[in-house]
C-alpha cells in the first residue's frame, strides 16, 4: 500500500467513493455520451493497490496501467490574469477586514462617549441631592 500521487481524485474509503459515485450520477445524468446515455452507468469504484485507495472509473478498464501524476522539479509559473485575480482577491479580503475594523472602531468610541455622557450624568444627579441637602 504506497501513498504515490495519482491522476485519478483519491477516496480514503469505499464508502465515500460510493457516496462520489452516486453524486456523480445524480448531478451529471443530463450528459449524454455517444452511446445515448449510458456511459455513467459503466463508471464503477474500485481499489487501487499501487496508490492505497479508492477510485471511480470504468467497468471492465484494465486499472493496473493507469498512469501516476508526474512530480514537476519547476514550480508552475503563474499567468498575469491568475496574479490580477489573485491581487483583486486579496485587495478586497483587506478592504472586508478594515471596514470591519473601522466599523469595530465606531463601535468602541460609541461606547466611551455613552460612558462619559453617563458618569456626567451621575455627577450632576450626585451635585444636585447635595444641594437639596445643603451641603453645596
Amino acid at each position: 500500500m504506497m501513498n504515490k500521487p495519482c491522476e485519478k481524485k483519491p477516496f480514503a474509503t469505499q464508502r465515500l467513493a460510493l457516496d462520489a459515485l452516486a453524486n456523480v450520477r445524480r448531478h451529471k445524468m443530463h450528459r449524454r455520451d455517444r452511446q445515448g446515455g449510458h456511459g455513467l452507468r459503466q463508471i464503477s469504484v474500485y481499489y487501487c493497490e499501487e496508490h492505497g485507495a479508492w477510485h471511480l472509473g470504468r467497468a471492465g478498464a484494465n486499472y493496473k496501467n493507469h498512469q501516476t501524476a508526474p512530480k514537476s522539479a519547476v514550480p508552475k509559473i503563474s499567468t498575469m490574469g491568475e496574479l490580477r485575480r489573485k491581487f483583486r482577491k486579496l485587495e478586497q479580503q483587506m478592504d472586508r477586514e478594515r471596514k470591519h475594523r473601522v466599523f469595530l472602531i465606531g463601535k468602541i468610541v460609541e461606547a466611551d462617549l455613552e460612558q462619559q455622557r453617563l458618569d456626567r450624568e451621575m455627577r450632576d444627579a450626585q451635585d444636585a441631592a447635595l444641594k437639596e441637602m445643603g451641603y453645596l
